[in-house]
């Protein structure tokens, strides 16, 4: 499960930093402080999507065991 829980938590803080850098350039229209928003909601998000794993690897699947059967 070890890809599944990094992409869990990198898309997590991806699609937190897109819409807080969007929020920010929407009411300040500055770069600068839309790029440092979104660098530490980034970092942040990398951080809650550590912490908020645990909670979801319960409801995703196991994979099909391997059949030996199959020879």
């Amino acid at each position: 499960m070890g890809c599944v829980s990094g992409c869990f938590i990198y898309v997590f803080a991806v699609v937190l930093a897109v819409a807080a850098g969007a929020a920010v350039q929407a009411v300040w229209h500055t770069n600068w402080l839309t790029l440092t928003v979104g660098a530490l909601v980034l970092a942040g998000g990398c951080w809650l999507g550590s912490r908020l794993w645990p909670r979801v690897e319960r409801f995703v699947p196991e994979p099909y065991p391997e059949d030996d059967d199959d020879q």
